[in-house]
């Protein structure tokens, strides 16, 4: 049987540590499409992702693959990047969308 350690980071059998955890890997993805910059992207992720514990983790993920070049500033946390994400008009760079 699995233990927590082995769960994604948002899994619901998991330790429910979301972004603290180093196995997070939206940051990569992030990275992945402002280096790219494809015409379009898909990921999947754990329904888990979707709890209110990781709301404000999910919309810095979904306004950052919105805007993907506004990246993280010297010295600057994800919630001050996520102030400015949510501060931004919209350039129109992709456009983000959820499945359930």
């Amino acid at each position: 049987m699995p233990t927590g350690r082995q769960c994604q980071p948002f899994s619901i059998g998991g330790l429910h540590r979301g972004d603290e955890d180093v196995r997070d890997m939206w940051p990569e993805a992030l990275r992945g499409v402002r280096q790219i910059g494809p015409m379009g992207f898909l990921f999947e992720n754990v329904r888990g992702l979707l709890r209110p514990k990781f709301a404000d983790h999910l919309d810095w993920v979904r306004l950052s693959l919105a805007e993907p070049d506004l990246v993280q500033d010297a010295g600057e946390d994800t919630a001050d990047q996520l102030d400015r994400l949510r501060a931004k008009e919209p350039d129109g760079t992709y456009r983000v969308s959820w499945l359930r």
